[in-house]
């Protein structure tokens, strides 16, 4: 009947008060009578009857992105930029141990110590680059899939039935967006042209 102050992820959200202040990521439509606070993204369609707050607290609705796809992308992004880190100091530290074997080598010293200590720097460093082409992939497949889930944006829809509240960010597919900074009535919202259209 009423969210207050969670995290929900299901297939269709319907709450027959309110949603407040929660984050709600839904692969098909929510419905709620108040929509206040709080982030919703959902793959269908948001109807309510009053959306955002009255004091302009921030909230976010975005329609048309499948939220599974959305957070493992999101999630690819951040790892791959943490791993670019990883890889450098692992490559540095390997030039290092390599150049320390070649030394003693060179000076006639059989017994190399940091032998071990590179073999195990260049196994991290493999297995880093390996996560990050699977960052990469998933990126790349989040992206293709994008390119192709112009049918779940054209599909998408914001609904509100009487009053949309400043402080509100209507998002429908993954880039365009519509601020609202002054109250008004309700409306219709839908998306062609890469633009948020009012109904």
């Amino acid at each position: 009947r009423h969210i207050e102050s969670r995290v929900v992820k299901a297939r269709h959200v319907h709450a027959d008060l309110s949603i407040h202040f929660s984050s709600i990521r839904a692969t098909g439509d929510v419905t709620a009578k108040d929509i206040i606070g709080g982030e919703i993204l959902a793959a269908g369609s948001v109807t309510c009857d009053v959306l955002g707050d009255p004091d302009g607290q921030p909230t976010i609705i975005q329609v048309g992105v499948d939220p599974g796809a959305q957070d493992l992308m999101t999630w690819a992004r951040e790892r791959l930029a943490h791993l670019a880190d990883e890889c450098a100091v692992l490559r540095e530290r390997c030039q290092l141990l390599a150049h320390r074997v070649q030394t003693r080598i060179s000076a006639g010293d059989d017994h190399v110590s940091e032998d071990h200590a590179l073999r195990q720097a260049v196994s991290d460093h493999a297995d880093l680059q390996a996560t990050a082409l699977r960052c990469q992939n998933i990126i790349a497949t989040h992206a293709d899939q994008l390119s192709h889930a112009s049918a779940l944006v054209a599909a998408a829809r914001i609904i509100v039935k009487r009053q949309i509240n400043p402080g509100v960010i209507l998002r429908i597919g993954p880039d365009i967006e519509l601020a609202i900074t002054e109250a008004r009535p309700g409306g219709f919202f839908y998306r062609t042209d890469d633009r948020i259209w009012d109904g």
